[in-house]
């Protein structure tokens, strides 16, 4: 006797019928994994995240306004402006490095539930 097999129309993958399913419509026979990799995507995890967040940091610069004393970051390549006051006489600041500690603590996971 032959075994019946059936083609993923996500992976390709070839499986027999109790492991296929429909998924969304009766065109999509998919198998079980596909289906549940579909409905539950990977998340990223808070490392990747974070990295992509350091990457995003690197290129801002903060700066504090002359005129009203605002406080505010400006990614690369934007214009040198107060978003307050529009004033474009600027302090460079430095990154506060004990909030940056405390921010990253606070991301570790002891503190998750």
């Amino acid at each position: 006797m032959v075994e019946r097999v059936l083609t993923c129309k996500h992976c390709g993958g070839k499986y027999p019928p109790e492991m296929m399913r429909y998924f969304q419509d009766a065109k999509n026979l998919m198998c079980t994994e596909c289906v549940r990799n579909i409905k539950n995507p990977k998340k990223e995890s808070r490392e990747e995240r974070k990295s992509e967040n350091n990457e995003e940091d690197s290129k801002k610069h903060r700066f504090k306004c002359q005129k009203c004393s605002h406080i505010f970051q400006i990614k690369e390549g934007f214009k040198e402006q107060c978003p307050y006051c529009s004033d474009i006489d600027l302090i460079s600041q430095e990154w506060n490095s004990d909030l940056d500690a405390l921010i990253d603590d606070s991301s570790k996971s002891i503190y998750d539930n």
